[in-house]
């Protein structure tokens, strides 16, 4: 539920930039789970929107599955945008960072996703219960 609702949020940014929406959810991973939904929708409502927002065209997928021990969630974001370079990489997950401003990145905004280049995937791993 807390998945499907954070979709139908960042489907409508997706569509009016003509990108497609991935979902892909393992049919493994747990129906129900316990936790901070609303924490999780946070966090998966900015790495979605950012990748739509740095993402001229193509697509933005969403995919969690369990991780290999099955002791928490894994959810990756992934897109065709420009990417992160080294540089910027290094620096992300520090208070207040900000990618390099510029016209690539419009008016420089935040980007909380770790990418050495286009097409990598942004992982964030939940624990389950």
């Amino acid at each position: 539920d807390c998945i499907d609702r954070t979709l139908e949020i960042v489907q409508m940014k997706a569509e009016t930039k003509c990108l497609e929406l991935v979902p892909w959810i393992s049919s493994s991973a747990p129906l129900v789970m316990m936790g901070d939904p609303g924490r999780l929708r946070q966090v998966l409502l900015n790495l979605l929107s950012n990748a739509i927002k740095f993402t001229p065209g193509g697509l933005v997928s969403l995919r969690c599955r369990p991780s290999s021990d099955e002791s928490r969630l894994l959810f990756e974001v992934q897109d065709t945008g420009i990417g992160l370079s080294q540089a910027t990489i290094g620096r992300l997950f520090q208070p207040f960072v900000q990618a390099e401003p510029g016209p690539t990145h419009g008016r420089g905004a935040h980007r909380k996703q770790r990418r050495g280049r286009p097409g990598q995937p942004f992982r964030v791993l939940d624990p389950l219960p």
